[in-house]
């Protein structure tokens, strides 16, 4: 075998390696190869995909009306994407949650369990001072907060939004 061809050989294994990986176990070796813009995909309907945006909203102290509020304003040194999670889990501020934590290795479950969350109603009450100082330390009443999820209906070619609604709204009262 020449040169050329051992190198061409070995250039083809090292580049084909990953893709096949990810075909037969769905692990991702050099994700930059397989998925460039991240694992997510987006479906196509019509021309437009929809896409989900969270938002924080509180009322502003001085026309007490409510208005979004810059996640980074509320998590403080946490990255803003930390919102979602937050909404998900309901603020924190629920005294007791189950949670299911499944372990899998090359997606072969290997085992789960289930435990429960108590928060004391100390620990509700750090929360809930921690966010109210967030709030007043941003110009916004301490009383309440609302979480907003949003879609967006944006046309593929033109990346503009043709409509947005709101998908869901829950009100946390801090009191």
């Amino acid at each position: 075998m020449s040169k050329l061809n051992k190198y061409s050989f070995i250039s083809l294994i090292v580049i084909l390696f990953p893709f096949g990986l990810f075909s037969v176990t769905h692990l991702e070796i050099y994700p930059s190869l397989i998925l460039p813009t991240g694992a997510s995909q987006l479906d196509l309907v019509k021309g437009c995909f929809f896409v989900e945006s969270y938002e924080i909203l509180g009322v502003k102290s001085d026309t007490n009306k409510y208005e979004i509020i810059d996640g980074k304003k509320i998590t403080g040194l946490a990255p803003e994407h930390f919102i979602i999670p937050l909404h998900k889990k309901h603020l924190g501020l629920q005294p007791d949650r189950n949670v299911d934590v499944k372990v899998r290795l090359l997606d072969i479950p290997l085992f789960s369990y289930n435990y429960n969350e108590n928060n004391t109603q100390a620990d509700l009450s750090e929360l809930r001072q921690w966010i109210k100082k967030r709030l007043r330390k941003n110009g916004y009443n301490d009383d309440i907060i609302k979480f907003r999820v949003i879609e967006k209906k944006i046309k593929h070619g033109q990346r503009e939004v043709i409509s947005s609604r709101v998908v869901s709204e829950k009100s946390y009262d801090l009191d």
